[in-house]
């Protein structure tokens, strides 16, 4: 399997108290010649190396402040006819704010493996994963992931552990699988 990671872009809509981006940074994403070039080079490595199979992981920042660009590269893979006898498969990450009506069919129908940031109870959550302005994000957070545990019980949940909240670890796991999840992960 040839797996590619690509950031989307470095930029986040979230502003997390133990986020590793450099919030004063440039504000990066992938143009359309990135995209392309990226998409290229993907699928010579497919080619050259005869591989039949390919894991593409969208991260970011947030990247579905990037959708329209995601949604550009699974269609130049889908239409590649270098790749197109080649399994697909596509993962992303992401922090779920931005996941609704508009595009959480495409999101469900395309990502084979999704991971959504959340650290649990909203105590825990809010305490660190916050927006720009400070406020909370878990109860727009919780509904989403509601919804998607609903269409997919194999949903990812990704939390972040620190040592200011380890102790609340058990709560918060069993927090989580009492609303269905069954695969957390915990970093």
């Amino acid at each position: 399997m040839y797996t590619v990671h690509i950031w989307l872009t470095n930029q986040c809509n979230m502003k997390c108290k133990y986020c590793y981006v450099d919030k004063e940074a440039e504000s990066i994403r992938m143009d359309d010649e990135t995209i392309w070039n990226t998409v290229r080079f993907v699928s010579s490595q497919i080619r050259t190396r005869k591989e039949n199979n390919l894991k593409v992981h969208f991260h970011g920042g947030e990247p579905l402040l990037e959708f329209e660009n995601l949604k550009k590269i699974v269609g130049y893979f889908k239409n590649d006819p270098d790749i197109k006898n080649a399994s697909i498969s596509y993962s992303m990450t992401t922090n779920g704010l931005l996941l609704d009506s508009s595009n959480i069919d495409f999101i469900c129908d395309t990502i084979n493996q999704l991971s959504v940031s959340i650290d649990g109870r909203e105590c825990t959550h809010d305490r660190y994963r916050v927006r720009t302005d400070g406020s909370g994000t878990f109860v727009p957070v919780i509904e989403i992931v509601k919804e998607l545990l609903s269409r997919n019980p194999l949903l990812r949940l990704r939390m972040t552990v620190n040592p200011d909240t380890v102790s609340e670890l058990y709560k918060n796991v069993e927090f989580l699988v009492s609303l269905g999840a069954s695969c957390i992960i915990q970093i």
